[in-house]
């Protein structure tokens, strides 16, 4: 390749992760050139944009129950084009004998946003549920409905639902 110019080069339309980008590092001393992936700069941006939205859903000292939309939540343009990393229950109270179990459902796209539920065990106050990678992707006015699943045979009191969303980039 000849020498050239950053700006002389030709553009491209899409990245493939294996291409490299170049990176002028040190520019207040001396400037020195060196490169990373697509696949890594991928990583590296979409590290910097997380937002994460809370609901609170039931009375710390009223007792859960079983039933579908315990909680909603809208999505705001923040989290628009972004995807769920995360879903975290609390209660203030422990439940016994037996988890409590949540989904997070996307009533906009009819479906749930996780492959396995929130589980808080017997005597616990927090559990997380793993995300469903095939469905985790919500737009601006989404809405997210909480559903309490199961109830620990001696009921938690209280719930607050956590969701994380981190911008992809492909």
């Amino acid at each position: 390749m000849a020498n050239k110019k950053i700006s002389e080069l030709d553009p491209v339309i899409s990245l493939e992760d294996t291409d490299l980008v170049p990176v002028v590092t040190d520019l207040d001393t001396t400037p020195k050139s060196k490169k990373i992936t697509w696949e890594n700069l991928k990583s590296l941006l979409a590290a910097l944009k997380v937002s994460t939205v809370q609901q609170y859903c039931v009375e710390w000292g009223t007792e859960l129950a079983v039933a579908d939309g315990v909680g909603y939540i809208i999505i705001p343009a923040e989290c628009n084009g972004m995807n769920l990393i995360s879903a975290r229950a609390d209660v203030i109270t422990a439940g016994t004998t037996n988890a409590s179990t949540f989904d997070i459902y996307n009533v906009t796209d009819s479906h749930s946003m996780l492959s396995s539920a929130i589980s808080i065990a017997s005597g616990a106050t927090s559990g997380t549920g793993t995300v469903d990678t095939d469905h985790d992707d919500v737009a601006t006015g989404d809405i997210i409905r909480i559903d309490c699943d199961g109830i620990s045979t001696t009921p938690p009191k209280g719930l607050i639902v956590t969701l994380s969303f981190r911008l992809w980039i492909s």
